[in-house]
């Protein structure tokens, strides 16, 4: 769903929540994914770089979309749409327009009435998207808290799928974009990994920013002498993004073609790609994941 002032605070709330449940019962979670060895994960980072998405809420002009996973499809229901010109109290309401404003404040009331809970949603993260920009980004993943106290552990392996849905949807609602570009936590960044081998897909994933790839190109491996983090592996390979520029980026297409394009505006700091090492995956191939059959 499209972030907007309507529906703000609902995610602004839903996030400071998982963030207190999180200090309450340690950043660090107990996760069995399923193979039988347990593991600790934490679950602090996607909670905080989520809550940056939405503080970006007024300051952009590009849109940002909320990826979730639910287990309740909400009721059915035109959405109202959001309106700044009707007065909270109805004492301010003009004579002349009160029966207009209460039908729109009931067909509100009944579509939050339908809407999910907290305990509902399994999984969030934010996407970035404008018209122009042939990038997308998906930022700030992270699992209900409620994930880690059941024993049980439903719906793992839910991450990706999450990814592909929101490429499918992308596409469909803004057309052709060429890459999605993202700095995954070390965990995420080796799901996408290992999925995309999986799907023998592995082609279409680069992972390592254009600055740590010029300087191994360079023989500089000092501070990163493992270059595991680097895929391919090839320090020679040449970078399909270059964001090097302060305002004008670059993508290189598969076809050797080269598109120019203004630095989005999600990225307010020029070197917020060169701090972690950088995802960028061609959104057609990411998008081919949500088609295939489910193994």
């Amino acid at each position: 769903e499209k972030l907007t002032p309507k529906n703000h605070e609902f995610w602004i709330n839903y996030n400071a929540e998982q963030h207190r449940q999180t200090l309450r019962s340690g950043a660090i979670a107990d996760r069995n994914d399923g193979s039988g060895n347990k593991k600790t994960v934490s679950v602090g980072d996607g909670i905080g770089s989520f809550k940056v998405s939405l503080e970006l809420l007024p300051a952009l002009r590009s849109d940002i979309w909320i990826a979730y996973a639910t287990r309740k499809n909400p009721t059915p229901f035109p959405d109202p749409g959001y309106r700044d010109d009707i007065p909270w109290n109805e004492s301010d309401w003009p004579a002349d327009k009160r029966e207009e404003y209460s039908e729109h404040e009931e067909k509100g009331r009944q579509f939050r009435a339908s809407q999910i809970s907290d305990s509902d949603i399994e999984m969030t993260f934010s996407v970035f998207l404008n018209e122009k920009s042939p990038i997308t980004t998906h930022m700030g993943i992270s699992r209900n808290y409620e994930y880690f106290l059941n024993k049980e552990r439903p719906h793992i392996s839910l991450a990706m799928e999450l990814h592909a849905f929101s490429a499918k949807v992308s596409q469909h609602i803004y057309g052709p974009k060429s890459y999605m570009v993202t700095n995954p936590a070390y965990e995420m960044r080796g799901i996408m990994l290992r999925t995309f081998e999986r799907s023998g897909l592995s082609n279409y994933i680069w992972v390592g920013d254009t600055k740590h790839r010029t300087e191994h190109k360079n023989g500089d491996r000092k501070g990163y002498a493992d270059a595991d983090f680097l895929y391919p592996a090839d320090p020679l390979a040449v970078s399909p993004f270059d964001n090097r520029d302060t305002q004008n980026w670059t993508i290189t297409l598969r076809d050797e073609s080269v598109i120019a394009f203004q630095r989005p505006d999600w990225f307010k700091h020029r070197d917020l790609l060169n701090h972690l090492p950088t995802a960028i995956i061609e959104l057609e191939a990411l998008s081919s994941l949500w088609d295939r059959p489910v193994v």
